[in-house]
């Protein structure tokens, strides 16, 4: 029985002489290498069409705008494939083609493709360009239809969202201009050093969580062991080394998970462990969330999920520690923030 799922299995199986592929490839991103190494797999060469300057004037005048920067030139789009290629070693099996249309050299007389591959939404050129092969009486090309790669949010990876700056390159959601302003403003009270000892003191039966290197270092140090504690080994972007016997309280009987994420991002499998945690029924442990890359988005994850009542620190550059007590009120506040974040356009 036919279906869409078994025409591209068969595609797999097969090993064609020559394959094509065609786009813009503008910044370079992971869905465009998994369109270029789905190409190198089925084919012994591969012809990579690449649109013109004068074919992105006609077709795509839209795609710049004065908060979106413009797609890159012809050279530089060529260059990265390039340097992507030759990374890969497999420069003796490609061509780089300038394409001015739709279709390219696969409609053309006297030259020999055996099969074309395209993502979800350019299958129908694909389709088009069979129609015209038959038309012209060239044999059909076997189509390959490879699945678009999703972001941290699960949205697509593509070059509009990279050039507005939703995504970078890896698919990772990128902190919006807006949200910096926002985040340089506590969400709580700023404490002031003196006081921090005794306003501890006086949460310390409550659920406490930390985030930040410093903040988890002077909690320790004023006998709380926080519940839920988020480090990168930094602090203001230097490398911190922990005490080894603040560092054993800390990660002694708690959950230890470490993850990437950031800077500038926080990435899915960090908040999809975050909701995991707080929502296991009956959550009394501890956890240590042991972050490579940058731990102070996750103030906005952490707090979202929080249990009502329970107080979490985090440190403010250059000014000290803050103090959120999680209420209703702050949660929805994270929570638009989140949205903010996730669903930028």
């Amino acid at each position: 029985m036919y279906s869409e799922e078994s025409e591209w299995y068969n595609v797999l199986l097969m090993r064609y002489t020559s394959v094509a592929l065609g786009g813009t490839f503008d910044r370079l991103h992971k869905g465009h290498k998994a369109l270029l190494s789905t190409a190198f797999t089925l084919g012994d060469h591969v012809t990579i069409g690449l649109t013109t300057d004068a074919y992105i004037q006609r077709n795509k005048p839209y795609c710049a705008s004065l908060t979106t920067p413009a797609i890159t030139s012809f050279m530089d789009r060529k260059n990265a494939l390039e340097m992507w290629v030759g990374k890969e070693h497999l420069l003796g099996r490609c061509s780089i083609v300038p394409l001015d249309d739709s279709y390219g050299p696969t409609v053309l007389d006297g030259t020999h493709f055996d099969a074309i591959i395209v993502s979800d939404e350019t299958k129908h050129v694909a389709e088009r360009i069979n129609t015209i092969r038959n038309e012209k009486r060239l044999s059909e090309l076997a189509i390959a239809v490879v699945p678009m790669v999703p972001a941290e949010d699960f949205e697509r990876i593509s070059s509009t969202r990279i050039r507005s700056g939703t995504i970078d390159r890896d698919g990772r959601l990128v902190l919006p201009s807006t949200l910096r302003t926002i985040l340089k403003k506590s969400i709580g009270v700023l404490i002031p050093d003196a006081a921090f000892a005794e306003i501890l003191a006086a949460d310390s039966h409550r659920t406490v969580i930390a985030v930040g290197d410093m903040t988890t270092k002077r909690l320790l140090e004023n006998g709380v062991v926080p519940t839920v504690a988020a480090i990168d080994f930094q602090i203001e972007r230097q490398p911190f080394d922990w005490d080894k016997t603040l560092f054993d309280r800390l990660t002694k009987n708690a959950y230890v998970l470490e993850m990437k994420s950031g800077p500038g991002y926080i990435s899915r499998e960090v908040i999809q462990e975050i909701v995991d945690w707080f929502r296991k029924p009956g959550t009394l442990s501890r956890v240590v969330f042991i972050i490579d890359g940058e731990e102070d988005l996750l103030v906005l994850p952490i707090l979202r999920e929080a249990p009502l009542g329970s107080v979490l620190y985090y440190g403010q550059p250059k000014e000290g520690i803050v103090r959120v007590e999680v209420t209703e009120e702050k949660k929805h506040q994270v929570a638009s923030m989140l949205h903010a974040f996730v669903h930028q356009a």
